[in-house]
Parts: C-alpha cells; sequence; structure tokens
C-alpha cells in the first residue's frame, strides 16, 4: 500500500528558526552555535597551546633517546639505536629534521 501524500507526518515541518546573533562580528557555526570574537581568540590561543605542548613533548621524548642511546647498555645499543631510527634520531643522538 503506498504513502498518502497527503498525509499530515508526510509533509515537512516549519523550517526551524535558528536565532541569530545580533552582533554582526559574532561568527556561527554548522550547528547554529554562535561565538564572540573573544571566544575566536581564546579557541585559537588554546590550538596554539596544544601545538606547543606537543612539540614539547616530542622534543622531550628526542632527548629522552638520545641520553638511552648515550647510556645505554653495550649489549642492547642495537637495540636502542633501532628504537631511535624509528623515531627519527639520528645514531649520534641528535634528532633528526622533523616534517610538519
Amino acid at each position: 500500500m503506498p504513502l498518502n501524500p497527503s498525509a499530515p507526518e508526510y509533509k515537512p515541518s516549519a523550517p526551524m528558526d535558528i536565532n541569530l546573533p545580533e552582533d554582526p562580528w559574532s561568527e556561527v557555526d554548522e550547528f547554529g552555535f554562535s561565538f564572540s570574537p573573544e571566544d575566536q581568540l581564546e579557541m585559537e590561543a588554546v590550538d596554539e597551546w596544544l601545538e606547543m605542548m606537543a612539540d614539547f613533548e616530542s622534543a622531550e621524548s628526542d632527548h629522552l633517546i638520545a641520553l638511552a642511546m648515550r647510556f645505554a647498555d653495550k649489549n642492547r645499543i642495537h637495540d636502542v639505536k633501532q628504537r631511535a631510527a624509528q623515531a627519527g634520531i639520528a645514531p649520534s643522538g641528535k634528532p633528526h629534521a622533523r616534517k610538519h
């Protein structure tokens, strides 16, 4: 039995009224949420902080690998060098230039 296009449940509902902000400088995302220029600056600052922390953590791990290579047990130096190579550390213990 075919659907009845004149049935009330078949008709589209009224379009949603998204309350756009009065401030012309506010942004509205794809979900209809608005945020101010101050919010945008805060989001950018958080993004920069997260990026900086990621760089710091990678530099810290490079430093730890270099220390491990320098002070590794002579019987395990091959294992340490292999792990360092996988992490992008030169055999000298200095980090390779990383691709971003």
